[in-house]
């Protein structure tokens, strides 16, 4: 290839690629570089200028002293890219100028820094400062914090991160006025938000945080990022204006989860998953109106209270009454365990049952502990164990009106003289209190 410059004619040497590639050894000012080798000096002849074109792809090693480039970096070259040449009078060459053939600009050494105490010390733009796609404000004279972006491998993410000279170092990604801030709008994978495994917690110092999603996984919380979730919030449902409400308190003064809802009143399902329970407190539970089990007639009967259209069960068996007063007194013994054994008090023992006492005995204990023998016997039992103490004295009432009615059918059967006055009147008490009982 040849250049007419006016009434002079320049013509293009070849000249191979190899890691000294004397480019003054050709005669003219053109020179075109072909091969692949890597190119590590133009050779130490001094004082020489040289207009270079490559015709492939290869690389150019930066030396500070004999093979200085433009930035301070290696060069890739690629066919048709341009650059000047010229060497010192010691035979170092210096690149002043290098023209990439497809316009793109160099790569700039790690080491290049660009210095400036400027508001818009870096700026790129299409209109340069006027509403630039990037600006890097540098104004702040002691200012030691900082950005910086580290390229990944491919599918391992880019890095966007902080320099400081301090350990520690916040981060703030701000919108402005009143836009907004979009982080995965484009990408269709989730957006992973702090540390994996044990790293710190995540805080939102914002007085409203609100999480807007027509997804049935709105929020998903679990150990992978993917279903099964550990708590998953639905808002697939369009028209929904019902929801549940979390409010903290102080240490002792419970925490609130409750309804919310355009409406005045709205109930709150709480469901297992097929035949799964639900298991409310390890302690006490405080139960504010009451509590409706099944689908009795009727609502809350009042605070404290308890509808059911059921019966109830005690460790999965139907409720029996106890029987052993009654087989203690006919046979003498009571069984081991069933309904025909002795209650046990709280420690697991058995309660000690000597028989029925006499109708004067139990005058003489409800008179001194107003109460009944049987009853003192579970003091701490509940409703089950206080109800079979009440079945079991009941039990007893009957037998000493079972004695009671021997003697009554006895005096009936004596001459008459002997049921004239006080028997017939013992009689007719008697049979007032049978009716009187349950």
């Amino acid at each position: 290839m040849s250049v007419t410059l006016g009434f002079a004619t320049f013509t293009e040497t070849d000249v191979a690629s190899a890691a000294t590639c004397n480019i003054a050894a050709a005669a003219t000012l053109l020179v075109r570089i072909t091969g692949t080798t890597t190119i590590t000096s133009f050779g130490t002849t001094a004082k020489r200028l040289r207009l270079i074109r490559f015709a492939g792809a290869l690389t150019l090693t930066h030396n500070a002293t004999s093979l200085i480039l433009p930035g301070g970096a290696n060069i890739l070259t690629a066919a048709g890219d341009t650059a000047t040449a010229a060497s010192d009078a010691s035979g170092n060459w210096r690149v002043t100028s290098y023209q990439r053939a497809d316009g793109s600009a160099l790569t700039l050494a790690s080491s290049s820094v660009i210095q400036s105490s400027s508001s818009a010390a870096f700026v790129v733009g299409r209109q340069g400062l006027t509403n630039p796609g990037l600006q890097v404000d540098d104004s702040i004279a002691s200012c030691v914090t900082g950005l910086y972006l580290q390229p990944q491998a491919a599918g391992n993410a880019m890095v966007l991160g902080v320099t400081s000279s301090a350990t520690n170092e916040g981060l703030q990604v701000n919108a402005k006025g009143s836009g907004g801030i979009s982080l995965g709008n484009v990408s269709s994978s989730p957006i992973a938000l702090g540390q994996s495994g044990s790293g710190p917690p995540i805080t939102l110092l914002t007085s409203n945080v609100a999480v807007v999603s027509n997804g049935a996984a709105a929020i998903g919380i679990s150990r992978t990022g993917n279903a099964p979730f550990m708590l998953q919030v639905d808002c697939a449902t369009a028209s929904a204006a019902t929801g549940v409400k979390i409010t903290g308190a102080a240490a002792g003064s419970r925490v609130v989860l409750a309804a919310i809802s355009s409406g005045t009143d709205e109930g709150l399902d709480i469901n297992a998953k097929g035949a799964g329970t639900i298991q409310l407190g390890s302690a006490a539970m405080s139960i504010g109106s009451g509590v409706i089990v099944g689908a009795p007639t009727g609502s809350f009967k009042g605070a404290g209270t308890v509808n059911h259209a059921g019966d109830i069960y005690k460790n999965n068996t139907a409720y029996t009454n106890p029987k052993w007063v009654l087989k203690q007194h006919y046979a003498g013994e009571v069984d081991a365990d069933g309904p025909y054994a002795l209650p046990t008090d709280a420690r697991g023992r058995k309660i000690a049952y000597c028989g029925l006492r006499s109708i004067e005995e139990t005058e003489a204990f409800a008179r001194e502990n107003h109460d009944l023998p049987l009853m003192t016997l579970l003091p701490e039992a509940g409703a089950f164990g206080r109800g079979d103490l009440v079945l079991a004295s009941l039990e007893e009432a009957y037998l000493h009106i079972f004695e009671l009615n021997r003697r009554v059918a006895m005096l009936e059967a004596a001459p008459s003289r002997l049921r004239i006055g006080g028997a017939s009147r013992l009689q007719r008490f008697l049979q007032a209190m049978i009716a009187l009982l349950p």
